[in-house]
């Protein structure tokens, strides 16, 4: 059987690339974007087709909700930094220093992960003390937080390989890695939920998503590496030298990470645990999604431009390629900012108001959707300033960003509750975001220099806001009571919004560059 999935995985993989590379050609950014979107549109399938089936209400699945974001959120940020390190590291080295890089890498990772799920198995009852649940639903939530634990050492392999992939210019296996365990989880809704519940939902999920380091391993086979376990690993020289660059580029990682795990469990006051990962599946996760593709294209380059860095010609490459990346990402997230917002509740509608979901769960949903949607730029240009700093071996702007963003995010949540209650979880998000990442642009003007960036980002603002003026004109005319006026509103929307917002970046000569 093992066999038979493995060429099966071979041959997917194989057929694929080539597929890709026919229409595309050598542009590489535009497929492996659609493909990481597409990949985040059927998780979000998957979780509205269980969310039909059970309900916003479901009490068991609040907790499922609340469960699956613990190693997702911890071994995120974690995923994020070895990735980070392995690319700029691996892509230097020679395939025999490589591989012993990746063999420390991967043994000392899986220690460290194994050790951290099994402290997350003893210690749940403490992880789920910080919530509300009480009584059968606090022993549940246990249960769920140890059958969900494991999944961190799976996550952890899928970020090194991840990084492996991406520093050898593979890229489409990553793009789509989550895929296959949206399929799972489906196909358990659909099939097995009348049966086993929730309880079964979960299980399926510690299989979908362990799966996702094993789809990996081929295309990093495919490139000559072979894993042998290497127990002296913290002699490994390499791996000194990225150990050294972890804190502050963990730090810097952590504040999304970090926010969102504590706002997950602020949720379980609210009760809008279920709400809220359907806010995030709609708006950050996607918009994240879109810029890991955009700066994992621009990496290597980024990479080659930092390393010479030191000359004033260099130096002006490494500017150029930097303002590259940041004006590509806001290229996609200041209209995508805009018409969230706008379209907020007409997208919750369509997304999930079927099944058990009420009405006042859905308006509910398309509120928290339009407060955090005002976030959506303000994480996409740090997440590019972040990688920007690493190159350059400047991780620590990046980590007081980070401090900032979490302490300002704890505080504007205390401050907010009692006046906003669960709309204070994204309005504070909003808000930490906005000084997170304004600080670090400062810090960026400061230490490198933006040079005519600015104008270019204050055109894509100003195209958004007129496209939002487009949108709402659109709007106005559909009636968006039922499903298909809605559907037809929301797509007339989306299209007319998009024609407006780059006729206007072609007529006003903003230039993107797009690998």
């Amino acid at each position: 059987m093992i066999k038979y999935f493995k060429n099966f995985i071979k041959y997917f993989t194989k057929n694929f690339n080539n597929f890709i590379k026919k229409i595309f050609g050598k542009n590489k950014s535009v497929p492996v974007a659609a493909l990481s979107l597409v990949a985040k549109l059927a998780a979000l399938g998957s979780v509205l087709i269980y969310q039909a089936y059970f309900g916003l209400s479901h009490p068991q699945l609040k907790i499922y909700a609340y469960s699956i974001n613990i190693p997702n959120y911890l071994f995120t940020a974690l995923g994020a930094s070895l990735t980070g390190i392995v690319v700029p590291i691996y892509a230097g080295l020679d395939k025999k220093r490589g591989g012993a890089f990746l063999n420390a890498l991967i043994t000392s990772v899986a220690a460290l992960s194994a050790a951290a799920a099994g402290a997350a198995i003893l210690l749940a009852p403490v992880i789920v003390g910080f919530t509300d649940y009480a009584g059968a639903a606090r022993d549940y939530a246990v249960f769920a937080v140890r059958v969900l634990a494991p999944v961190m050492f799976f996550y952890a392999l899928r970020d090194i390989f991840a990084g492996a992939l991406q520093s050898r210019g593979r890229f489409y296996a990553v793009a789509l890695v989550s895929a296959p365990g949206s399929a799972i989880i489906a196909a358990y809704t659909v099939l097995g939920a009348g049966r086993f519940g929730v309880t079964g939902l979960i299980y399926a999920t510690l299989i979908g998503f362990s799966l996702q380091a094993f789809i990996l391993a081929p295309g990093v086979a495919k490139t000559g590496y072979r894993f042998k376990p290497d127990f002296k690993f913290f002699k490994n020289p390499d791996l000194l030298r990225g150990a050294k660059l972890i804190p502050p580029v963990l730090l810097g990682v952590c504040a999304y990470q970090i926010n969102m795990l504590f706002n997950n469990n602020m949720a379980t006051a609210y009760g809008t645990e279920n709400i809220t990962n359907t806010v995030l599946n709609v708006t950050l996760i996607p918009i994240l999604t879109l810029i890991y593709s955009i700066t994992a294209i621009y990496y290597p380059k980024l990479s080659a431009a930092a390393s010479g860095a030191a000359n004033g010609a260099a130096n002006e490459e490494f500017k150029a390629r930097s303002a590259e990346i940041i004006s590509s990402i806001t290229c996609f997230t200041a209209p995508a900012m805009v018409g969230l917002y706008l379209l907020r509740f007409e997208i919750m509608k369509l997304l999930i108001f079927r099944g058990a979901v009420t009405i006042e769960e859905t308006i509910l949903a398309g509120e928290i959707l339009g407060i955090y949607s005002l976030s959506v730029a303000f994480v996409g240009i740090k997440e590019a300033l972040d990688k920007i700093f690493y190159e350059r071996k400047q991780a620590a702007p990046s980590g007081i960003a980070g401090v900032v963003i979490m302490v300002s995010n704890a505080a504007f949540q205390f401050l907010l509750r009692k006046r906003l209650g669960a709309h204070s979880l994204p309005a504070a998000y909003a808000l930490s975001s906005f000084l997170g990442s304004g600080a670090l642009f400062f810090w960026f003007a400061k230490k490198i220099g933006i040079g005519k960036i600015y104008l270019n980002l204050l055109k894509f603002f100003a195209c958004a806001c007129i496209m939002g003026l487009a949108i709402t004109a659109i709007k106005s005319v559909f009636n968006t009571d039922g499903f298909f006026g809605n559907a037809a509103a929301l797509f007339t929307c989306v299209l007319g919004g998009a024609a407006v917002y780059f006729a206007l970046i072609r007529a006003l000569k903003v230039e993107v560059k797009l690998l």
